[in-house]
């Protein structure tokens, strides 16, 4: 299975930049920095694009310039131009039925409540990889909106680049087309501190 497509989920504003909801673009730009690669603006599809070439095949990297919650709209047009297929998508979020430092690769399913994938699954269908990325749970439903926006602790940062940096020790077996490989060994091996 050949992933074409890698996005990261997250608000654009330089305030939600370091809130836990911008955990999948933490991840994202992680990724394009160990790859050497960098991400240049793509007004057309209302994001930024890096694009790597990895054993001969090239891989698009996406930070949509959306709201999170109109993350699909982006996502819709970039993958008409490039004539990408939803299963050949992996994309990054934040995850509040996972603690902190907890990292998991699945592919299809719901939305969870988050409000970036139900709106991408709304334009795509539900047939895509995704990173579930934990960010822990604040205990109470109505809290959620709260904490996932607010400014992120050292600890919490920590515990999550540290699940992140774990993910980039599988990242080559996503690119080589390896992707039921990585996701049994990112799975089995999930360290949570």
């Amino acid at each position: 299975m050949n992933i074409k497509l890698i996005i990261g989920l997250g608000n654009p504003d330089v305030y939600y930049s370091n809130t836990l909801h911008n955990a999948g673009k933490w991840w994202l730009y992680k990724i394009v920095e160990n790859l050497g690669g960098c991400f240049f603006e793509e007004k057309k599809f209302t994001g930024k694009i890096a694009k790597i070439i990895n054993h001969k095949r090239k891989i698009l990297f996406f930070s949509p310039n959306t709201f999170m919650n109109e993350t699909g709209n982006s996502i819709i047009n970039i993958i008409h131009f490039y004539k990408i297929k939803p299963n050949e998508i992996l994309v990054g979020h934040d995850d509040l039925d996972f603690p902190c430092g907890k990292i998991k690769l699945k592919y299809s399913g719901g939305n969870g409540g988050h409000n970036g994938l139900r709106n991408i699954i709304s334009y795509i269908g539900s047939n895509f990889w995704r990173i579930r990325i934990g960010i822990g749970h604040p205990g109470y439903k109505k809290k959620v909106q709260k904490y996932v926006l607010q400014k992120v602790c050292t600890e919490k940062k920590n515990k999550i680049n540290e699940a992140i940096i774990f993910f980039l020790q599988y990242i080559h077996l996503i690119l080589e087309g390896k992707i039921y490989q990585a996701m049994q060994e990112i799975n089995s091996n999930i360290k949570v501190s």
